[in-house]
């Protein structure tokens, strides 16, 4: 049945490690329901833009295969465009287990190649316009 768990923190009650645990799962929760229906992509955020040399990825929330993966402040790319289409691909790698997390990486990569490999996923295009401009398209594909 529905419910909603809060923990009580009250002076002189013990910290149990239930109570930490619902803290650290309640937001996982919610995000994984929210969005279970939403398909693998971009689900907030992630815009592209170029900046002289260039490729800027600002922050977001991408959804690939059933997990979130947050870009907390942007990055910057260095890019020389090719006077081809660039595809910018997200890269996802093995989970890297420790004793205290699993962590979940990506890596961003400029590829000529079009075809994806499985465990990538396209964030947009960069190519030079007739201006001689870089200029940054993008697709988002996780609405529901």
């Amino acid at each position: 049945m529905f419910k909603d768990h809060i923990p009580q923190f009250v002076k002189g009650r013990i910290l149990k490690t239930e109570m930490l645990e619902s803290l650290r799962d309640y937001p996982r929760h919610a995000c994984e329901l929210f969005l279970q229906d939403w398909s693998d992509g971009i689900v907030a955020g992630a815009a592209v833009r170029a900046e002289g040399e260039h490729l800027v990825i600002q922050k977001g929330i991408i959804k690939y295969r059933d997990r979130l993966y947050m870009l907390t402040s942007d990055v910057s790319i260095p890019y020389q465009a090719t006077g081809r289409e660039t595809v910018i691909k997200i890269r996802f790698e093995d989970a890297d287990q420790s004793r205290d997390y699993t962590e979940y990486r990506t890596e961003v990569v400029l590829d000529d190649e079009v075809r994806l490999l499985p465990n990538e996923m396209e964030l947009g295009l960069a190519e030079r316009n007739i201006r001689e401009q870089i200029v940054c398209r993008r697709y988002v594909s996780a609405a529901c």
